[in-house]
């Protein structure tokens, strides 16, 4: 609910540089979905919601990025949205809270959230980003 929120209270990211990026990237890896890029005061790193909707935040520094990072960014969150991560975690949460009970769900959860960010690091490696 806070997550809702928090997307509720952002505004659109009009930049026509950081849109026309986006729909190339989106086009490269295929993402057909329309992609919303927001912007929030109240996040310090980019996140990846939704599901049906998929959408970015950005923090408020976004026009302070270089080239580099900008793409790095927005190849990591996409490569997120490819992957259907939202889903994937939201059934690693409704297992969370059937088995809440047992600690090896609990590992699986941890597990998955860390495999699935080194996943979209991976790929934004393999897009030709320097691991620096």
């Amino acid at each position: 609910m806070r997550l809702a929120a928090l997307v509720r209270r952002a505004s659109v990211l009009t930049d026509s540089g950081w849109n026309a990026q986006m729909r190339a990237l989106c086009a490269e890896l295929g993402i057909h979905r329309h992609v919303a890029l927001l912007i929030s005061d109240e996040i310090e790193v980019p996140i990846t919601t939704g599901i049906m909707f998929p959408r970015i935040v950005l923090s408020l520094d976004y026009p302070e990025w270089s080239p580099t990072r900008r793409s790095a960014i927005l190849n990591h969150e996409l490569a997120h949205i490819k992957r259907l991560d939202a889903f994937t975690q939201a059934l690693a949460n409704v297992a969370a809270s059937l088995y809440w009970f047992h600690p090896l769900v609990w590992l699986m959860v941890r597990a998955m959230r860390a495999e699935r960010e080194r996943a979209c690091d991976d790929h934004v490696l393999a897009a030709g980003t320097k691991a620096s």
